[in-house]
Parts: structure tokens; sequence; C-alpha cells
């Protein structure tokens, strides 16, 4: 039995590109183009993070946090997002981030 197999890569900054948009060009931040320019976006700056650190003969210290979530409604899990968001906001005065500085939304 002969098989043919293939395989392809595409990097999230290709698949990004391919997109069109980067998160600051997408209006609808519940969308997949959204999603994954943000990831691209993250990707990208991980790539560099390591990088340096690794040139300075260090590591990378990272916190991920992952749920699986799931909402009755488009209006419930809007109103998710929205709590969600500005709960991280609130939290920004008491981090202590590095140059003073959170970015994002």
């Amino acid at each position: 039995m002969n098989t043919d197999e293939r395989g392809f890569r595409i990097s999230a900054a290709g698949l990004a590109r391919r997109l069109g948009e980067t998160p600051a060009e997408v209006r609808d931040r519940f969308s997949v183009a959204y999603l994954v320019a943000t990831a691209a976006r993250v990707i990208r700056e991980l790539a560099g993070l390591a990088r340096r650190a690794r040139h300075a003969g260090k590591r990378v210290a990272t916190l991920t946090l992952e749920a699986e979530i799931r909402f009755a409604s488009a209006e419930a899990r809007t109103a998710f997002a929205e709590e969600l968001a500005n709960t991280v906001v609130h939290l920004r005065p008491a981090l202590p981030i590095a140059g003073g500085v959170l970015s994002g939304g």
C-alpha cells in the first residue's frame, strides 16, 4: 500500500498576514481573525524574548492561564469578556510591572 504523506507548516505570522489583519486592524475582538492576529503577535514577542534570553544565558519566566468556558449566548460571552477586561484593568495599579507599564486594552 502506497501512502503519500504531506506536511504543511504555516507560522502564526504567516496566517495573520494571509488574513491581512493585525489586532489593531480587527474591530471584532470576538472574531477568529482577531484571535489569530493576537496569537501571531504573542508568538513574535515570545520568540524575541527567548532569543534575547538565550543570548544572555537566561530563561524567560512566563505565566499561562488556560480555561475552557462555554456560554449560553453571545450576550453572556460579551458580558463575561467585559467584566474580565474591567477586572484586569483594575488590577493594574497593584501589579509590580517592570518599567511601570502594563500594555493592552
